[in-house]
């Protein structure tokens, strides 16, 4: 009966400390969770401050907003992240906005790679990274890191806007016009990819075509410069009629 008893009082002192264990676990696990919920929130922070999201972050709309006042509120939200999370790929990531906002590109370039470290399947830091090689004019590098994130996520629009912008850049226009195509079938909010596809449109000659993108980019935001500037400079152009080209 005693063995018993001791037994039985064993097992209950092993379940208890088994309990006592999994509450702390609960806490430690439910702490984590929290603070994981807090992380979020202000990488969303962020990430709106530069015109974009943490699923597609708008490279296009960060280079619009280099402003003082952007740069210091990216900045702040920074450290407040680096305190609890040293080693994360979106800080780096935001690390590297931050330093190209700065024109620190060396900077840009060596957090970009510690994000791609941590996570070799991080398609935002592939598009990041297609751009930063992009304004070092290597574009073949552009090239790939665009693709990669494309074969990791199919719908990035940036990715594509990208391509169109190495391609138009390279004087292929045809080649552009697809990728400016893509980008804004995919992001139909976005005016970028249309100023692209009439930019495309103008130099294979097709101004009807040019002026009606350029007015779809117009209509979507008024107060873009570069819609603004192609209204002008198209007003040109008499034709009123858009022919598109198969390009296939």
């Amino acid at each position: 009966m005693k063995e018993t008893m001791a037994i039985l009082s064993l097992i209950v002192s092993i379940l208890a400390l088994s309990l006592g264990l999994y509450n702390q676990f609960q806490l430690e696990k439910n702490k984590a969770r929290t603070d994981q919920l807090a992380f979020d929130k202000r990488v969303r922070e962020i990430y709106d401050s530069i015109g974009g999201d943490e699923n597609t972050p708008n490279i296009v709309s960060m280079w619009r907003n280099r402003d003082r006042e952007t740069q210091t509120k990216v900045k702040h939200l920074l450290d407040e992240l680096d305190t609890a999370h040293d080693e994360h790929e979106h800080i780096y990531l935001l690390k590297s906005y931050y330093a190209a906002m700065k024109g620190n590109y060396d900077e840009q370039s060596s957090h970009l790679g510690k994000a791609l470290k941590l996570n070799p399947r991080f398609t935002s830091a592939h598009v990041a990274l297609g751009s930063f090689y992009f304004y070092q004019q290597e574009n073949e590098k552009a090239i790939a890191s665009y693709k990669k994130a494309l074969t990791l996520e199919p719908d990035t629009w940036v990715a594509y806007l990208g391509l169109g912008n190495i391609h138009y850049k390279m004087g292929d226009y045809q080649e552009a016009l697809k990728n400016y195509r893509a980008s804004s079938d995919i992001e139909k909010d976005a005016p970028e990819p249309l100023i692209g596809v009439s930019n495309s449109f103008e130099r294979l000659g097709y101004y009807a075509c040019a002026k009606k993108y350029c007015q779809e980019a117009h209509e979507l935001n008024r107060t873009y410069a570069l819609a603004k500037q192609c209204m002008t400079d198209l007003s040109v152009y008499k034709q009123k009629l858009c022919q598109e080209p198969n390009l296939e």
